[in-house]
């Protein structure tokens, strides 16, 4: 992060001359910085006014400067009452006084998800040219785009099974059966997993089942902290009172977990539940989460367990981060691994990550009951079509899945 600031710095000094920057002409400097960074500054006779010499450099560079210039200019807001590196503060610098710091807060949280928007219209170039804004073709997919499907069941259960991972089979079993995203997985707590008789209390028009029971907490707003009462703490809170942490979708370091939105089934509470396929492999995954509690935590340091609420960890205790959040990047090396054990190329076909949750979708098509408004729920796609009341009832979704594991047979076996 210093040395981007540092860049914007030198590119501020050297290339702009030091001129004083105002809230009207910020988002053409950011948008000049970008624009030096990936185009360089050295012209064709290898000569550059300005002093900078910067070469072009790739999107990936261009992705993590703006991600750190996104952090500094939060840490700057919060902590200095600064302007933010967005071009919508400029509506604000009208006022005779200037933008009040609660301006300046609310107008940042309103635009954060937009920050330098302005740049929009070079990603879109981006998909033209290559990632150098060279004029060069950027080279085409090869393949054939329906191979993206599904996996097979029966080399799902062997790659499911094959894995020695406690931790790492809970991840698979949890998107191919219960069509949770990694990323949602990821900002799972211990609280998170209970037996299903707990339904009816977190989502009153449920019913109770032998079925388990998986929340997905929205990881700022969320409140249910694994008490049965309601003291009004969102998860954000919980976090920082409890543990000293940050939600994990505010981070920035490689522990970071996304969140993309869902729609809640709880709009109170800000959660929802997973909708199994397979009530065998529900089961399962329960299994694997008392094997988890019972068996590893115990041997995981009293500091490293009471330091965070996550229930996926590195389970490996050979490793200096046994007991840690898992990552992303865990859960990448460890599909990898699994793949090549079922003698499957990794990211080929339908064999990504994300092909766990194609998977739950193609086994939800396989019901002719299953409606799409129904399977809108059973995702939690936030769409108008998954508000109808017909598809909003739990009791009703969890017998449509009934139907499903009647006609598939497969789904009932693990062994």
């Amino acid at each position: 992060m210093a040395n981007t600031v540092g860049l914007l710095h030198d590119f501020l000094v050297l290339h702009e001359g030091g001129k004083a920057v105002t809230a009207e002409s910020l988002p053409s400097l950011i948008l000049g910085f970008f624009v030096s960074r990936t185009g360089g500054t050295i012209g064709t006779n290898n000569q550059d006014p300005s002093g900078l010499y910067w070469a072009p450099v790739g999107y990936d560079s261009y992705k993590m400067d703006r991600r750190n210039l996104r952090s500094f200019s939060e840490y700057c807001l919060k902590t200095y009452g600064f302007l933010p590196l967005t071009p919508t503060i400029s509506t604000l610098s009208a006022s005779q006084n200037g933008p009040s710091h609660a301006d300046i807060r609310a107008e940042f949280q309103r635009s954060k998800h937009e920050f330098l928007a302005h740049l929009r219209r070079w990603r879109e170039r981006r998909p033209e040219y290559g990632p150098n804004i060279s004029g060069r073709a950027a080279p085409k997919r090869t393949g054939n785009p329906t191979n993206r499907s599904y996996i097979p069941l029966n080399e799902l259960r062997e790659l499911i099974l094959s894995t020695k991972s406690v931790v790492q089979r809970m991840v698979f079993v949890l998107g191919a059966f219960g069509g949770c995203r990694i990323s949602e997985q990821l900002n799972i707590w211990r609280e998170d997993v209970l037996p299903g008789l707990y339904r009816p209390i977190l989502f009153p028009d449920d019913q109770p089942s032998d079925v388990p029971l998986v929340i997905l907490a929205h990881p700022f707003d969320g409140q249910y902290l694994g008490r049965m009462s309601i003291d009004g703490a969102t998860r954000h809170q919980e976090l920082q009172r409890t543990y000293n942490r940050r939600p994990r979708p505010a981070l920035i370091k490689s522990d970071r977990a996304g969140w993309k939105g869902m729609l809640m089934d709880n709009e109170q509470l800000q959660i929802s539940q997973i909708f199994w396929t397979s009530e065998a492999w529900a089961a399962y995954y329960f299994q694997l989460t008392m094997e988890l509690k019972e068996r590893i935590f115990p041997q995981i340091p009293t500091s490293v367990r009471r330091s965070h609420p996550y229930i996926l960890i590195n389970d490996d205790p050979g490793t200096e981060f046994f007991g840690q959040p898992l990552k992303l990047s865990n859960v990448r090396k460890a599909w990898e691994r699994a793949c090549r054990r079922i003698d499957r190329v990794p990211y080929r076909g339908a064999y990504h990550l994300h092909g766990l949750r194609d998977t739950y979708v193609r086994t939800l098509r396989l019901c002719k009951e299953i409606t799409a408004a129904e399977r809108q729920r059973y995702l939690h796609h936030a769409s108008i079509e998954s508000q109808n009341p017909y598809g909003n009832d739990p009791r009703i979704l969890h017998e449509r899945l009934k139907i499903l594991e009647e006609q598939q047979p497969s789904l009932r076996s693990i062994r």
